[in-house]
């Protein structure tokens, strides 16, 4: 302790921002059972305009520890990634974009 602590003073001790347990993940190896939710931690060297416009913010990217779901936009930001790497699609980002203006214009038919 860095000072002197009275008898039969209860101790406590904070595991971080309760609102974000990553930290108990990433430090102990768990999350608290009334934290179902924990933020996915994708980050990306370059956050474009548009993967903000599909939900990137590091406070929705989750996923659901007791099912491994994730978020609507973890899938997005992750196959906008991915339609524009040209290994995958070859197509000069064509695909990308087009997801993209899908996204902004609600047609989830496309998307």
């Amino acid at each position: 302790a860095i000072r002197d602590i009275p008898a039969n003073t209860p101790l406590c001790r904070s595991y971080g921002n309760p609102a974000n347990p990553s930290y108990l993940l990433a430090r102990y190896g768990f999350l608290e059972e009334d934290h179902p939710w924990s933020f996915c931690k994708l980050l990306p060297g370059h956050v474009t305009e548009e993967m903000v416009d599909l939900g990137y913010h590091p406070h929705r990217l989750l996923f659901d520890k007791t099912t491994g779901d994730v978020s609507e936009e973890v899938w997005d930001v992750l196959l906008y990634l991915v339609l524009g790497d040209e290994d995958t699609c070859g197509d000069g980002g064509a695909t990308q974009r087009q997801f993209h203006r899908a996204h902004v214009e609600g047609n989830h038919e496309v998307k």
